[in-house]
């Protein structure tokens, strides 16, 4: 079993989580569902593995709404070169870091990508380099 999330930021307040259980597709329904309960239990709205999850997103946000943070730019560089794209076992870009912030650099691209963009085929065009601009290996 596998769990995935997508955070989607509404505001400086407000972050919307999705998070999705993903299960084998040939697994019996109950045990689908009791592992559904568990991931319900464990990383849902009142979850205990990332409790503190919150607390940090919180936090960067309203950091972000700061005087001193309006000119710095956000770094997330940590495993930065170390991406790959077009990895033998799985699709996508991969940090190969032990700890990385590659999921961030990801979301934070797009992110920009679509509040820039006027239009679908701006956004094509924003996000046809998305793996170029992800594994390139230095800082600016």
């Amino acid at each position: 079993m596998g769990v995935f999330k997508v955070w989607n930021p509404i505001d400086a307040n407000t972050t919307e989580v999705w998070t999705y259980a993903i299960v084998e597709k040939d697994m019996p329904e109950d045990l689908k569902r009791r592992l559904a309960d568990s991931v319900q239990r464990t990383f849902g709205p009142a979850g205990f593995w990332e409790s503190d999850d919150n607390d940090n997103m919180e936090t960067a946000s309203q950091n972000g709404k700061k005087y001193q943070s309006r000119d710095s730019d956000l770094l997330s560089n940590l495993g930065f070169g170390k991406d790959v794209y077009g990895d033998a076992v799985y699709p996508g870009v991969v940090g190969k870091s032990a700890i990385g912030e590659t999921s961030y650099r990801g979301f934070y691209r797009a992110y920009q990508a679509h509040v820039s963009s006027s239009n679908w085929a701006e956004f094509e065009d924003a996000s046809s380099t998305w793996h170029t601009e992800l594994t390139k290996t230095t800082d600016r």
